[in-house]
């Protein structure tokens, strides 16, 4: 019995194993994914030897440039230890975090929803991050540098080129 069902087994793990497959095409990804992943950066503030912020961006102008084209548009997923927040509605407090491109602030910022898409194309997507869209002016600087800066002048910095290709 034993003999057969190690047969049984050696059978099976030989038919996965063709000439035509591979284990990595399970992890096809398909054009805009790969495009996500070319254009994602990733930095982090780090204050007395302890992480206190990460935030990877990626550049849609790129990614999806026929629904993101008119001005700068970058998707954000920030962890931000004790919960702080990158922005506040009206009336509350300033914000602990700013974020400017170019030294210019954002003309807009989204929080977005846990079933947004584009969610779908960061490839770090957990509970403990807030994702957010936020838009910025056009800019016609070929280099993008993204600054994220807490209260106390700890910054992270994600640089993007626009004409990469």
């Amino acid at each position: 019995m034993q003999f057969f069902l190690v047969t049984l087994l050696v059978l099976i793990m030989n038919q996965g194993c063709s000439d035509k497959t591979n284990a990595f095409d399970m992890f096809k990804m398909d054009a805009a994914h790969e495009k996500a992943m070319s254009y994602t950066r990733s930095a982090s503030v780090v204050r007395s030897f302890e992480t206190e912020t990460v935030i990877s961006t990626i550049y849609l102008n790129k990614v999806l440039p026929k629904e993101y084209h008119d001005s700068e548009y970058f998707f954000v997923a920030l962890y931000l230890k004790n919960d702080k927040r990158l922005y506040y509605k009206e009336g509350m407090k300033v914000p602990d975090y700013s974020f400017k491109m170019n030294s210019k602030s954002y003309q807009s910022i989204e929080l977005l929803e846990k079933n947004s898409k584009l969610r779908q194309l960061m490839p770090i997507n957990n509970e403990w991050n807030r994702y957010y869209l936020v838009k910025f002016n056009k800019s016609s600087d070929n280099t993008l540098k993204l600054i994220l800066e807490n209260d106390q002048s700890h910054q992270a910095v994600l640089t993007y080129q626009k004409d990469d290709e």
